[in-house]
């Protein structure tokens, strides 16, 4: 597609992606792409998880690897205003939470963000139109770097079903895939392993 574009696809019952109709969890890695290109879509609430008097809820999700959201506020501005996703998940956000643009976010409706950064480098952050239940943040190897935020949506966002959305900044793992040769793929590989142990993922 065009560069910059984003990709939606919608998710119906039965249909292709069904994987993510009423999924216990949503899981957003960093997209390597660059220029940073955003990626959303639809999801369902499950069948049989509902209460009796409401119709299933759909959530609209956009996943972006934004690298410094501060450096493309603006351009962050008007996808959420073009596309209009409940939540936003972006990585290598490069920005201590202290300097995050809250307020910019907030004038677009989106009042409910939770923060894991670091100047310069890394980063992860949820900012969404729905409140949160819960938000967490994991270590992954040891390594006391911003990779990992998970939120809750629940009962404040009016979910019958609780769904966990984490939100992963995986590293790169350089050029060599060789775990031996290469300490970066070595990170990689155990980062990965390690985001199996996270609730929801398997």
């Amino acid at each position: 597609g065009e560069k910059g574009a984003p990709r939606t696809s919608v998710t119906e019952e039965g249909g292709l992606g069904s994987e993510l109709v009423a999924p216990p969890h949503l899981c957003a890695p960093a997209a390597r792409i660059h220029p940073p290109t955003p990626h959303s879509f639809t999801v369902l609430e499950g069948e049989g998880k509902l209460n009796s008097n409401r119709s299933p809820m759909r959530l609209k999700l956009t996943t972006w690897n934004i690298n410094s959201v501060r450096l493309r506020i603006e351009l962050v501005a008007d996808l959420l205003q073009k596309e209009q996703p409940d939540v936003l998940c972006l990585q290598e956000t490069k920005c201590p939470d202290d300097a995050f643009p809250l307020k910019r976010f907030k004038q677009l409706g989106y009042n409910h963000i939770a923060l894991n950064g670091q100047k310069g480098y890394h980063g992860v952050a949820i900012v969404s139109k729905l409140p949160f239940d819960a938000t967490d943040i994991r270590v992954f190897c040891e390594k006391l770097v911003p990779r990992h935020i998970s939120v809750a949506l629940g009962v404040q966002a009016g979910l019958a079903a609780p769904l966990i959305v984490h939100d992963f900044y995986v590293p790169a793992g350089g050029d060599i895939p060789d775990p031996e040769a290469n300490p970066k793929f070595a990170h990689k590989l155990s980062f990965l392993d390690e985001m199996k142990t996270c609730d929801g993922l398997h």
